[in-house]
């Protein structure tokens, strides 16, 4: 059977528009997030801090002290008994506290960036029909017709929301010195331990699949979105010291936000309009992120905290520096 003239657009297009937006937004100078680029001499904590963070005494996928964060128990590998590990549980969405199988975590929605792609299938249809129009259209001025509607839609997307707020979070109202050195301490851990199996940053992936200038798998993009997801939740569990705050729920949202993007770019093909628009909410994220890092060490040294290497909260300085 032939295919509709319009299905051959329809694939073409979504195909041209996947490779040309992986190249016209990954610009040079555009960032990954310094979390997910090769650690410096100076970011690398020692063997026994490593050896400490990675210790799981139970083997239900949950680090001993990950556990402690989320109130299970680091003996048991079933905290619950309802016959699935605790590790199992959590990158389920499961709660590793309440037996199933009604446990459910009640975490945000995952379709928060709904409105930001509502336009996307019109946008295809906008394009598809100026083609159709002008059969004899040269290449040149395809692109421009490619390039002009979807920088128009890019620009209109709406930002993408901050899901949680204060109220999603356990605030210490009066903090005393050693409780924020724990806190920054157990952000470090979240960053050590939550990407420790991610190898390259995710522009460098989009950056290889736009060179083979073929329709690739996307697919390996739900491990990203997987370790965003993990520190997500234990950010979600973290006590927060009463001026950390702001700068807490920057990272929180930034990180759910982050994997939301993620999930996004596991299906560009699926639909290039999509994962063009995410890649620019990308790069919103990383500068966030970014954000975040300045301001965090400038309150960490407002309070006269400092941290040796043995300490994972010196992994936010070593970011900072490493940015500057």
């Amino acid at each position: 059977m032939q295919k509709h003239p319009a299905i051959i657009v329809f694939s073409l297009l979504f195909f041209v528009l996947g490779i040309w937006s992986l190249f016209f937004f990954l610009k040079p100078g555009w960032k990954t997030p310094v979390y997910r680029q090769e650690r410096t001499d100076t970011q690398k904590i020692s063997a026994s801090n490593t050896n400490a963070l990675s210790v799981d005494t139970d083997n239900d996928g949950l680090k001993d002290w990950e556990e402690k964060l989320l109130g299970t128990d680091p003996n048991t590998p079933d905290t619950d008994g309802d016959g699935t590990p605790d590790g199992k549980e959590i990158f389920s969405g499961r709660d590793p506290l309440l037996a199933g199988p009604n446990d459910a975590i009640p975490f945000k929605p995952s379709d928060t960036n709904k409105d930001a792609y509502k336009d996307t299938d019109q946008l295809a249809l906008n394009i598809t029909r100026q083609l159709s129009e002008n059969p004899n259209i040269s290449e040149q001025a395809m692109n421009t017709v490619i390039d002009t509607q979807l920088i128009q839609t890019i620009q209109q997307a709406p930002a993408l929301p901050d899901t949680y707020t204060e109220h999603d979070i356990a605030v210490i109202k009066e903090p005393t010195k050693e409780s924020i050195q724990e806190y920054a301490n157990t952000i470090g851990s979240i960053f050590e331990i939550s990407f420790e199996y991610i190898e390259k940053g995710e522009l460098e992936l989009l950056r290889e699949i736009g060179r083979n200038k073929e329709k690739q798998d996307t697919t390996a993009f739900l491990a990203y979105r997987e370790a965003y997801v993990r520190a997500t939740k234990l950010l979600g569990a973290t006590p927060v010291p009463a001026q950390y705050v702001s700068a807490h729920l920057a990272l929180l949202n930034n990180f759910y936000n982050l994997s939301v993007i993620n999930d996004t770019f596991s299906r560009f093909f699926e639909n290039p309009i999509e994962g063009a628009i995410a890649i620019s909410y990308y790069n919103k994220e990383a500068e966030r992120f970014q954000t975040f890092i300045q301001n965090i060490t400038a309150q960490l040294e407002a309070d006269a905290l400092t941290f040796s290497e043995n300490e994972t909260g010196h992994i936010l300085f070593a970011f900072r520096d490493e940015t500057r």
